[in-house]
Parts: structure tokens; C-alpha cells; sequence
């Protein structure tokens, strides 16, 4: 345990350069905290920095690309298979698995200072679904993560969020920084929400433990 914690605040706070060890293979050192606990040919399973609760994933696809949007064909099953696999792993929390997106442009407040697309897997004991309706971001009944394109979203920044096939996606307004995490936080008692004020290591690191035992760590 605390073996991540030699990282510090400037390799925290690098935006495009955040999951270049992926994008650009060779190129960047992988950070000790980007476990990869699940994979395919194209995307990659590892922990959130600043989990909020335990079995916070990210999928993050290989390619580049600053939206989910923008997957290929390809990309849509491997993201599917991928998805699939997870949610099993992560029903040994006992909650039902919600999925989340920060559909920003890229350096945008919307993407939380992260340039590559990402979908955040988490297991809740509430309802992420009805908690985001309780704000108006013109939230609408949308397709699934797997058949989102730009013709649904307009080319606009969104927010997407999934729950047991219902999906929703909002348009906002005013570009805000991690909105789902601050969500999140807000429903589980006011905790801090800004993973780069507290990146939660033990967290992540009890979550690397349940998903990869009995077996190690996957490699790329």
C-alpha cells in the first residue's frame, strides 16, 4: 500500500498529456497509479484518480479521440465486449453499475482538464439518472454510449449518463469542471470532489486489489 504517492502535482495536473502513455506508446512513461485491470485492442481499464467509492473505472479508448462520439465502428463493439466484462467484475460491490461521460472539446472545462475521451464505470447505491435530472441541463432521452455519435449530440460538449439501458444526455450551458464527480460527491455527504485535491490513492489502490485478485494486473 502507498506506493503511488512519489507522484506529484504537476504530473496531476498535465491535461493532454494525461493518458499519452496509451495514445502515444513509447512516447510516455506510464504513471504507477494507471493500473490496467481490463483491456482489448481498443481501449483500456484502469482506476480513477479521486474515486469517491470503491470499483471507480475508467475505460479509455487507445486511439485518440477527445469524445466517445467519435468511436469507429470498431471501437463500438470493443467498447461494448469491454463494458460487458467490467460490469461483471464490478457486481461483486453489490450496486448497480452506472456509466458517465465529460463529452468536452478539447482543453475544455467539460472534458476535467483530460484531452482523451473517457467513460467512468461506477458502482452506486443511488440513482445517478434521478439525481441529474434534479438540474436543468435540457436533459434528453438519448442512445446508448455504444451508438453515440455527433449526429446525436450536434457536435455540441455534452453530458452522457447510463443506467441499466436508460440513457440521458445534457447539454451545458456553462462549461464545468468534473460536473458528475461534483454530483456524486454531493450525494454521498459533501466529500471532495476535485480528484486532483484528493487523489484518494487507497481507494484506488483496494479497488486494483478486489478487481485483479486471484490474477495480476493485466499488461499492454
Amino acid at each position: 500500500m502507498g506506493r503511488y504517492r512519489a507522484m506529484n502535482r504537476s504530473d496531476m495536473e498535465a491535461s493532454s498529456s494525461k493518458f499519452a502513455w496509451l495514445t502515444a506508446p513509447g512516447l510516455h512513461a506510464r504513471p504507477a497509479h494507471d493500473v490496467v485491470v481490463a483491456s482489448n485492442n481498443h481501449f483500456v481499464a484502469v482506476p480513477s484518480l479521486g474515486s469517491l467509492v470503491p470499483g471507480w473505472i475508467l475505460l479509455i479508448p487507445r486511439r485518440p479521440m477527445s469524445t466517445l462520439s467519435l468511436m469507429d465502428t470498431e471501437e463500438r463493439k470493443a467498447l461494448a465486449v469491454l463494458r460487458t466484462e467490467l460490469a461483471a467484475r464490478l457486481s461483486a460491490y453489490g450496486h448497480t453499475v452506472h456509466a458517465f461521460e465529460h463529452g468536452g472539446a478539447s482543453g475544455s472545462l467539460v472534458s476535467c482538464g483530460v484531452d482523451q475521451a473517457h467513460l467512468h464505470l461506477v458502482p452506486l447505491s443511488f440513482d445517478l439518472l434521478h439525481a441529474a435530472r434534479r438540474h436543468d441541463l435540457g436533459w434528453r432521452t438519448s442512445v446508448g454510449i455504444r451508438d453515440l455519435t455527433e449526429a446525436e449530440t450536434g457536435g455540441k460538449e455534452y453530458l452522457f449518463v447510463e443506467r441499466l439501458g436508460v440513457s440521458l444526455i445534457g447539454f451545458p450551458e456553462t462549461p464545468t469542471s468534473q460536473w458528475f464527480r461534483r454530483l456524486i460527491a454531493q450525494e454521498c455527504g459533501g466529500r471532495e470532489w476535485d480528484y486532483k485535491k484528493n487523489p484518494n490513492f487507497e481507494q484506488l489502490e483496494a479497488t486494483v486489489a478486489k478487481l485483479t485478485a486471484p490474477r495480476s494486473a493485466i499488461s499492454i
